[in-house]
């Protein structure tokens, strides 16, 4: 294996240290153990990647126990090592203008494009001249930051559009990919900490305070309805998204969280209200002897237990008073006539 071929595999500049061999190479190690895959394809392609690693990291290491070793294949591959470094940073770059962030990132592509395309310029403005090695890995560290600035940059407007505190964010960003990867990276973190995720969160968390209130598993599923009603509202509605952009406590945004605790009261105590009604009914059915009325009456029960809408609850609560006083007024007519 080449020296500057085992330096590309281990990600090391020329002027590397011990220290960031062991380092480059325990990453390395770990990620590509093949352990840490599932089919064996995968597990056959870590391997031979963790083969090259083994014998870039035993050239390398040889070389810095000798310095003279390698010097021969130091010098005749240096134009090679320069052509890594350039293929290394047009990772940064999109794969095409259809790429469908492609629009939304164009600024920020061409900003990386005119970096690149500098980085490349002072590489190879005169190809007989040879470039030293430490000279070259000077202006790729300088190009690679200046990316990775444009990316913090990106980020930064990111999660002001999506007013995402950054604070919160606890997932580490990779900034040494490519524009489309790292944007991917962005909206898994909208995905969890942008507006769509706070709004659900602060509705969720209104509701968490009916925990406590008596029978509230039997009614956990109506309660849900509600909240995912109302956050359906906010997320579907641009004007409202635009709104809790400018101010989370938007008076449009507190009037719709107003108006589900509202409903909710009004569920629970219309839910009380008909759990009483079936109770009291209970004495009442005991003396009946009609097990049509027996049979709804036992039903009315179970559908409270697993009801998401009591308007159903109070028309058969209704139609089972009017089977009851049916029944009653037959039975008296049926008494009297007997006199």
């Amino acid at each position: 294996m080449t020296y500057s071929k085992a330096l590309n595999i281990l990600m090391l500049s020329f002027n590397f240290t011990e220290q960031d061999l062991k380092k480059s190479y325990r990453s390395l190690s770990k990620k590509y153990h093949p352990d840490n895959f599932i089919t064996d394809e995968e597990k056959r392609i870590a391997h031979e990647k963790m083969c090259e690693i083994n014998e870039a990291h035993a050239v390398l290491k040889q070389i810095k126990a000798n310095p003279n070793s390698y010097q021969e294949d130091r010098k005749v591959n240096i134009n090679e090592y320069r052509e890594e470094l350039i293929r290394k940073i047009y990772k940064f770059l999109l794969p095409s203008e259809n790429d469908e962030y492609y629009i939304y990132l164009a600024l920020y592509n061409f900003k990386i494009s005119n970096i690149i395309a500098l980085f490349e310029k002072r590489l190879t403005e005169n190809i007989y001249i040879s470039v030293e090695p430490k000279l070259m890995d000077n202006e790729y560290m300088k190009a690679t930051n200046a990316i990775k600035k444009q990316f913090r940059k990106l980020q930064q407007r990111f999660y002001t559009d999506n007013k995402i505190d950054a604070t919160k964010v606890t997932e580490p960003l990779e900034y040494n990919c490519s524009l489309k990867a790292f944007y991917k990276q962005l909206l898994m973190i909208d995905k969890k900490y942008g507006l769509k995720a706070q709004i659900s969160q602060r509705l969720t968390k209104e509701i968490e305070e009916y925990k406590a209130v008596p029978d509230y598993n039997t009614f956990i599923t109506a309660l849900s309805f509600i909240k995912n009603s109302y956050y359906e509202k906010i997320v579907s509605n641009a004007t409202l998204l635009k709104a809790y952009k400018q101010d989370e406590n938007n008076l449009e945004i507190a009037r719709l969280i107003l108006q589900m605790h509202k409903q909710i009261r009004e569920y629970i105590k219309q839910y009380h209200y008909l759990k009483n009604q079936i109770i009291s009914l209970e004495s009442t059915i005991s003396t009946i002897d009609d097990i049509e009325i027996e049979f709804k009456y036992l039903e009315l029960k179970n559908n409270l237990v697993f009801a998401t809408n009591l308007d159903e609850i109070f028309k058969k609560l209704n139609t089972l008073k009017n089977s009851i006083r049916h029944y009653e007024l037959q039975s008296t007519y049926q008494r009297v006539r007997a006199i």
